[in-house]
């Protein structure tokens, strides 16, 4: 049998232990658009090598489109390295929407240095 992928969505999986003890996971999910802009829908860890992973997905729809909104309510986590990743792409035409009171402060942080 084999496993068919929606095209909808991918998740990402790795068994790296970045944060001790937790294995991290994003899930990205085209959701339809919104004010003309593809939306993607992020749950899990940005972190490890899906910050990559992410990079070049948002770096693909920001090729066909103008602009792009990532809704961020079900990211728990956000390391260094995907905070600068979500700073980058706040520049590049990138809204961050529904962010968790946890990952709005994470991000005000990383402004702040």
């Amino acid at each position: 049998m084999t496993n068919v992928v929606p095209l909808v969505w991918r998740l990402l999986y790795t068994g790296s232990r970045e944060r001790q003890g937790h294995q991290s996971m994003l899930r990205i999910s085209e959701t339809g658009f919104e004010q003309e802009k593809p939306m993607l829908s992020l749950e899990g860890h940005i972190m490890g090598p899906w910050v990559e992973e992410l990079r070049q997905y948002c770096d693909r729809l920001l090729l066909e489109s103008d602009g792009l909104v990532l809704d961020l309510a079900e990211v728990a986590y956000v390391n260094r390295d995907g905070l600068e990743l979500l700073r980058t792409l706040c520049r590049r035409r990138v809204t961050l929407s529904n962010c968790t009171p946890f990952v709005a402060e994470q991000l005000k942080q990383a402004a702040s240095c």
